[in-house]
């Protein structure tokens, strides 16, 4: 029995030494390996194209010169991360380097809701998690226009009012909110746009004469929807749809310049 616990002593003592031995020596090789290339991957490059694999190449191998043919180990992949996080249209980055001696770049852009033109030709986009991002002039995304005389949404990122009222952020990260409740609401009436079928194809523009007076065009029908306020936009659209509906089964919605539907049970139409 002695001997057998000897052995099995032996043995495990043998098994640790490999294990050090091993380690120091992948070790050893990993900051022996250098950066044999960049990979890059966009993986929604397909819907989008704000960001192309040329132009983060070009801003990796003009900011960071210490890439290419250097040790991976010394490369500080974390800033690399920050850095292209940064960048117009980046969502979000990951860095990292495999054995093959390639630095692997996988990044998502961010997907606009809506653009933005203020009244004194300031543009930017919103994406769907409510942030800003200025628009690219290789790129032009073609989604809902809000125009008219107002400024950018400013002080951080926009978000939707139940999410104010339960003190709580659609996500689990810690951001700067924009207070701004005309944008907030603005943000929240497109989402609801955007959410419904019929409403996301019907709606090229809104127009923000202020923000008591918002008007929506239409892609069919030459009808000029006037919403006033945002407020109860839901209710207002309902009566719409009800309008819609009558109109069109009598064949009569072209007769119409525009729909008021600022007014509490009915909506106003002014004949051509």
């Amino acid at each position: 029995m002695r001997w057998k616990r000897l052995t099995a002593s032996v043995f495990f003592i043998a098994f640790l030494v490999f294990l050090v031995l091993g380690f120091y020596y992948a070790s050893g090789q990993a900051e022996a390996l250098l950066c044999r290339g960049i990979d890059i991957t966009i993986l929604d490059s397909g819907e989008l194209a704000f960001v192309t694999k040329a132009r983060i190449r070009r801003y990796i191998q003009d900011n960071f010169p210490d890439v290419m043919g250097h040790p991976l180990l010394s490369i500080n992949t974390a800033e690399l991360e920050t850095r292209l996080n940064d960048l117009s249209g980046v969502r979000d980055v990951q860095v990292y380097y495999g054995v093959d001696g390639y630095l692997r770049v996988r990044m998502l852009q961010r997907e606009p809701l809506f653009r933005i033109i203020s009244s004194t030709g300031a543009s930017c986009y919103v994406d769907r998690q409510g942030y800003t991002f200025p628009v690219d002039r290789n790129y032009t995304a073609h989604v809902l226009l809000v125009t008219g005389n107002m400024g950018l949404p400013m002080g951080g990122r926009l978000l939707q009012q139940e999410f104010h009222q339960r003190g709580l952020l659609p996500q689990e990260e810690i951001v700067e909110v924009c207070h701004d409740m005309n944008w907030n609401q603005m943000f929240q009436f497109i989402c609801f746009l955007s959410a419904d079928p019929l409403w996301r194809s019907q709606f090229a523009q809104i127009y923000v004469e202020n923000w008591k007076h918002v008007e929506l065009v239409p892609r069919v029908g030459g009808q000029l929807i006037i919403m006033g306020n945002l407020d109860n936009y839901e209710y207002k659209l309902n009566k719409l749809y009800s309008v819609y509906r009558s109109l069109l089964k009598d064949n009569v919605l072209d007769d119409y310049a525009t729909l008021d539907l600022q007014y509490s049970n009915q909506v106003v139409g002014r004949r051509k």
